[in-house]
Protein backbone atom coordinates (compact mmCIF):
# COMPACT_ATOMS: atom_id res chain seq x y z
CA UNK A 1 0.00 0.00 0.00
CA UNK A 2 2.75 2.35 0.99
CA UNK A 3 4.78 1.77 -2.19
CA UNK A 4 1.17 2.84 -4.16
CA UNK A 5 0.74 5.53 -2.31
CA UNK A 6 4.46 6.77 -3.15
CA UNK A 7 3.89 6.16 -6.70
CA UNK A 8 1.07 7.98 -6.97
CA UNK A 9 2.12 11.16 -4.90
CA UNK A 10 5.73 10.61 -6.61
CA UNK A 11 3.94 11.07 -10.69
CA UNK A 12 1.56 13.51 -9.17
CA UNK A 13 4.30 16.03 -7.40
CA UNK A 14 7.84 14.19 -8.97
CA UNK A 15 9.49 11.55 -7.56
CA UNK A 16 12.24 14.44 -5.25
CA UNK A 17 9.14 15.47 -3.82
CA UNK A 18 8.21 11.79 -1.91
CA UNK A 19 9.79 9.52 0.10
CA UNK A 20 8.87 6.27 1.84
CA UNK A 21 10.10 4.70 5.07
CA UNK A 22 13.87 4.61 5.54
CA UNK A 23 14.38 6.83 2.53
CA UNK A 24 16.18 10.21 3.09
CA UNK A 25 13.52 13.55 3.74
CA UNK A 26 13.68 16.84 4.24
CA UNK A 27 10.78 18.49 2.22
CA UNK A 28 7.68 17.29 0.76
CA UNK A 29 5.29 13.99 1.48
CA UNK A 30 6.39 11.42 3.58
CA UNK A 31 4.61 7.92 3.29
CA UNK A 32 5.08 5.69 6.60
CA UNK A 33 3.74 2.66 7.91
CA UNK A 34 1.99 1.81 11.08
CA UNK A 35 4.88 -0.27 12.06
CA UNK A 36 7.18 2.93 12.92
CA UNK A 37 5.01 5.48 14.28
CA UNK A 38 5.31 4.43 18.18
CA UNK A 39 8.90 5.69 18.07
CA UNK A 40 8.69 8.12 15.23
CA UNK A 41 9.75 11.35 17.09
CA UNK A 42 9.60 13.59 13.60
CA UNK A 43 7.30 16.49 13.11
CA UNK A 44 4.75 17.50 10.56
CA UNK A 45 2.39 20.70 10.11
CA UNK A 46 -0.45 18.01 8.92
CA UNK A 47 -1.32 14.48 9.10
CA UNK A 48 -4.03 13.26 6.52
CA UNK A 49 -6.36 10.16 6.74
CA UNK A 50 -8.42 9.32 4.14
CA UNK A 51 -10.78 5.99 3.73
CA UNK A 52 -8.66 3.90 5.97
CA UNK A 53 -8.82 5.31 10.09
CA UNK A 54 -12.51 3.26 10.71
CA UNK A 55 -10.96 0.66 8.61
CA UNK A 56 -8.64 -0.37 11.34
CA UNK A 57 -8.64 -2.02 14.33
CA UNK A 58 -9.32 0.10 17.23
CA UNK A 59 -6.42 -0.23 18.77
CA UNK A 60 -4.09 0.17 15.98
CA UNK A 61 -7.02 3.33 15.40
CA UNK A 62 -5.67 4.72 18.72
CA UNK A 63 -1.71 4.58 18.12
CA UNK A 64 -2.50 6.30 14.69
CA UNK A 65 -4.66 9.23 17.05
CA UNK A 66 -1.67 9.33 19.17
CA UNK A 67 0.86 9.56 16.67
CA UNK A 68 -1.16 12.51 15.34
CA UNK A 69 -1.62 14.48 18.48
CA UNK A 70 2.32 13.87 19.62
CA UNK A 71 3.83 14.36 16.33
CA UNK A 72 1.84 17.30 13.80
CA UNK A 73 -0.23 20.54 14.45
CA UNK A 74 -3.53 19.62 12.74
CA UNK A 75 -5.26 16.14 10.87
CA UNK A 76 -7.48 15.94 7.99
CA UNK A 77 -9.91 12.94 8.49
CA UNK A 78 -11.89 11.63 5.74
CA UNK A 79 -13.91 8.72 6.43
CA UNK A 80 -17.53 6.96 5.96
CA UNK A 81 -19.27 6.22 10.08
CA UNK A 82 -20.46 2.58 8.81
CA UNK A 83 -17.99 0.75 10.65
CA UNK A 84 -18.45 0.44 14.60
CA UNK A 85 -16.12 3.10 15.57
CA UNK A 86 -15.69 6.23 14.45
CA UNK A 87 -13.18 9.50 14.00
CA UNK A 88 -15.85 11.05 16.75
CA UNK A 89 -14.81 8.79 19.25
CA UNK A 90 -11.51 9.35 19.50
CA UNK A 91 -11.67 13.10 20.26
CA UNK A 92 -15.51 13.38 21.53
CA UNK A 93 -14.11 14.15 25.37
CA UNK A 94 -11.02 15.67 24.62
CA UNK A 95 -10.86 19.39 25.01
CA UNK A 96 -7.95 19.79 23.73
CA UNK A 97 -8.66 18.98 19.88
CA UNK A 98 -10.56 21.88 18.05
CA UNK A 99 -12.63 20.02 15.72
CA UNK A 100 -14.35 21.15 12.06
CA UNK A 101 -16.89 18.14 11.19
CA UNK A 102 -18.39 18.20 8.08
CA UNK A 103 -19.95 15.68 5.77
CA UNK A 104 -17.78 15.31 2.54
CA UNK A 105 -19.52 16.30 -0.50
CA UNK A 106 -17.59 14.26 -2.68
CA UNK A 107 -18.90 10.95 -1.59
CA UNK A 108 -22.00 10.04 0.37
CA UNK A 109 -21.93 8.97 3.85
CA UNK A 110 -18.53 10.44 4.67
CA UNK A 111 -17.54 12.91 6.93
CA UNK A 112 -14.23 15.43 6.71
CA UNK A 113 -12.91 16.12 9.99
CA UNK A 114 -10.09 19.11 10.33
CA UNK A 115 -8.91 18.49 13.86
CA UNK A 116 -6.16 21.59 15.94
CA UNK A 117 -5.12 20.97 19.33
Amino acid sequence: TNVAQGYFIGRTLGNDKVALEGEPFDKGVRVLSSNVMPEHDEHYDLVVNVDSFTEMPSEIMSMYWEFAKRNAKMLLSINHEYNPHTVHELYKDDNSVRPWRYSYPMRRGYIEEFLTW
